[in-house]
């Protein structure tokens, strides 16, 4: 179990394995910004690092290290991914760098790596793909 503080002070209690996915911050946010997602209905957000949060997770399985277009790392449980495809045409905004996209039951991320790259990755992370 880790105990992981909500924006509004409620600590939360969640299982490790419960992690599906971790980012930190997007534009706008305070740097040690972090969005938790998994263990609810929507993403947990929380004033710690994402780094540091992920290294107080012990999963069964590692978590796999991908790259947002921002360049920012975004941790994936590979197992919890449900499907991998190129980015479509016109999905991205121009200037960034997408070479795959992956689901995560409704939500959804786009990295840098490309799609042969990222099924090596998330299934060297417990994936199936």
């Amino acid at each position: 179990m880790a105990d992981i503080t909500a924006l509004d002070g409620t600590v939360l209690h969640i299982a490790d394995d419960s992690v599906t996915m971790v980012v930190g911050p997007y534009p706008g946010d305070t740097p040690n910004r972090s969005y938790v997602s998994g263990p609810g209905p929507a993403p947990i957000a929380t004033n710690e690092a994402a780094a540091a949060l992920v290294g107080r997770l012990h999963p069964k399985q590692a978590l796999a290290v991908l790259t947002r277009p921002n360049n920012t790392p975004v941790w994936i449980k590979g197992s919890a991914v449900t499907l991998l495809r190129p980015p479509i045409v016109g999905e991205t905004p121009p200037g960034e760098t997408v070479g795959a996209v992956l689901f995560i039951g409704a939500q959804h991320q786009a990295v840098t790596q490309d799609v042969a790259t990222v099924r090596t990755i998330l299934n060297d992370h417990g994936a199936n793909l």
